[in-house]
């Protein structure tokens, strides 16, 4: 009987500590499909190897956390039929790229002579540019995007316009608040490559 006893007191201490058992770490992460380009949200351990995984990357995009881009994270949903799960994108102030086209634009690849701290005098534009840039006529590497930049308007009332080797003829005409948005998101970006742009660096090398 007291054997009995024994055994059923250690189950219970076993379950019980089961119970309590500290749930497994979670990330929600923006898987790029290699082969497609696709991004899919998923839920993957925090020892899961994704982010800056070069397995993991597409045209220069890798796996991104959906906040780097300012996403939800809410949604696997794909409603506009884009490969990109609502949740994973971005919020779109710029018209004249997807946020996360930036990507391309790395620590390793970023032009030294011509691109954020070295480029546009901010706050007034601002350009990130990649060392190789694709362009319309010669076939370089796909995972390199070329460059990006923004410049406001010279009066409250007029229009800025943006650049990138997407838009023929080279320019688009935008209105402020859109320049604004863009140029934030260069900043941001050459923040992460580890270029920050501030007032005291810039060259005027335009």
């Amino acid at each position: 009987m007291r054997l009995n006893q024994v055994l059923y007191a250690c189950t219970l201490v076993l379950f019980t500590a089961a119970g309590y058992a500290a749930p497994k770490e979670k990330d929600l992460v923006c898987h790029v499909d290699s082969e497609t380009g696709n991004i899919n949200l998923i839920v993957v351990s925090k020892k899961a190897n994704h982010l800056g995984n070069p397995a993991h990357s597409y045209d220069g995009i890798s796996d991104f956390q959906p906040e780097l881009v300012e996403a939800t994270g809410d949604s696997t949903e794909d409603s506009n039929g884009d490969g990109i799960d609502d949740g994973c994108e971005p919020s779109q102030g710029c018209p004249c790229w997807a946020k996360m086209e930036l990507f391309s634009v790395t620590a390793d690849n970023n032009h030294s002579a011509f691109s954020c701290s070295t480029a546009f005098p901010f706050p007034e534009g601002a350009v990130i540019r990649a060392a190789v840039i694709q362009n319309y006529t010669t076939a370089q590497p796909a995972s390199i995007e070329g460059g990006f930049g923004a410049v406001r308007a010279s009066s409250p009332d007029g229009l800025g316009y943006c650049n990138t080797r997407d838009i023929p003829p080279n320019f688009l005409d935008i209105t402020d608040e859109e320049a604004v948005a863009c140029i934030d998101q260069i900043v941001a970006r050459c923040a992460a490559i580890g270029d920050p742009i501030v007032l005291s660096n810039q060259s005027l090398a335009y």
